[in-house]
């Protein structure tokens, strides 16, 4: 049987419309709906090459208080301007904001990293790596990315030559001189950003949060978190640069056993440079690094957690390491506490997750 157009519309359309009314208005506010659906879908694709042809968006994140004096977060958009610097505009502000949103760079945390030949401070090259492993896996599973910094940054500076020669006269070992080396290594970035050592750990410091310290500091101001140890630290370029050179003042009058640590600390305490930075408290309330380390722990394996959850890090020094272990709360009871840190910050990092989150 054969099918004309005519025959459709004279015989078969008109006898469907009979004996199947509802059909028809079925098919009717289907076509209707398919054609709004279209139609939104076509206006919505317009807006964004629009928003796109606006050449980026910036999103600002602001703190405000209300009146009952509570903060709240609001977000400003800031459109970027065309070529004849007029400001431009757009009502789609949700869509701008995931788009800014998704451009955030991911906060890094560099470390300073340069093997001593034969080893240092009671760990051979294996426990170094292992505790640098450590490090990297739990600031990593903060949202963090991590960067190792390394001899070839630190000599990539300009002043590197000149911190050299002050250790000419000066008693001072190969794992100090590092120590120094890496607020070279760091003033070499430019963005600055922030540095931990390799035995500092996060505690309750998700990623995210870093821009909320940054905007509380100033911005890029120097800001050691860990009081005169600078074991985390902020700081744009400019004030690494800056920072490096007042170092670098003090270790020709220096006296006694040469470390970064010890300059910083009679920068801070003796000489009370008020154009340092910002040193937050050791101890007590406003103190965001635990600084006792493994001493954390009871001798039954149980940690502070009412202490640990409101702190960012905790730094396993060479000091409260020997501490630990000889207080019998370390967490590996067997072998060299300083050769087994790496393993023994691994089995802090679970135990916290477990016990106190």
């Amino acid at each position: 049987m054969k099918f004309s157009k005519q025959k459709i519309m004279t015989d078969y359309i008109p006898l469907v419309k009979k004996k199947f009314p509802h059909c028809i208005v079925v098919f009717n506010v289907c076509a209707l709906l398919i054609a709004s659906a279209i139609y939104i879908d076509s206006k919505r694709a317009f807006r964004t090459l629009s928003l796109m042809d606006m050449g980026g968006v910036q999103i600002q994140q602001v703190a405000v208080d209300d009146s009952d004096g509570n903060s709240n977060s609001i977000s400003s958009i800031n459109s970027a301007s065309d070529s004849d610097g007029t400001a431009m505009t757009s009502d789609n502000g949700p869509q701008a904001v995931v788009q800014a949103q998704a451009a955030k760079k991911q906060p890094i945390m560099h470390t300073f990293w340069e093997p001593v030949p034969g080893g240092c401070c009671g760990a051979d090259e294996i426990g170094h790596e292992q505790l640098l492993t450590a490090w990297r896996n739990a600031w990593q599973s903060y949202g963090w990315e991590t960067k190792l910094l390394t001899m070839a940054d630190a000599t990539s500076h300009p002043l590197f030559d000149e911190m050299s020669h002050l250790f000419d006269d000066k008693s001072i070992s190969e794992y100090d001189k590092r120590c120094f080396y890496r607020w070279l290594a760091m003033a070499t970035l430019e963005d600055g950003g922030w540095m931990s050592d390799y035995d500092l750990f996060p505690l309750n410091f998700p990623a995210e949060e870093s821009y909320e310290l940054i905007e509380q500091n100033g911005q890029g101001r120097f800001t050691s978190y860990a009081y005169i140890a600078p074991a985390l630290v902020y700081a744009s370029n400019s004030e690494w640069d800056r920072v490096v050179k007042l170092l670098m003042e003090g270790i020709g009058p220096f006296e006694g056993h040469l470390s970064d640590m010890y300059v910083f600390k009679e920068m801070v305490e003796v000489t009370v440079r008020s154009d340092v930075g910002l040193v937050y408290p050791p101890d007590g309330k406003g103190a965001l690094v635990n600084r006792l380390g493994f001493e954390v722990y009871d001798t039954n394996g149980n940690l502070d957690c009412e202490t640990l959850i409101q702190q960012k890090a905790i730094h396993f020094s060479h000091f409260r390491t020997s501490e630990a272990y000889r207080l019998g709360v370390f967490p590996i009871k067997e072998g060299d506490p300083s050769q087994n840190r790496g393993l023994a910050a691994d089995v802090f990092m679970r135990d916290f997750k477990q016990q106190c989150l």
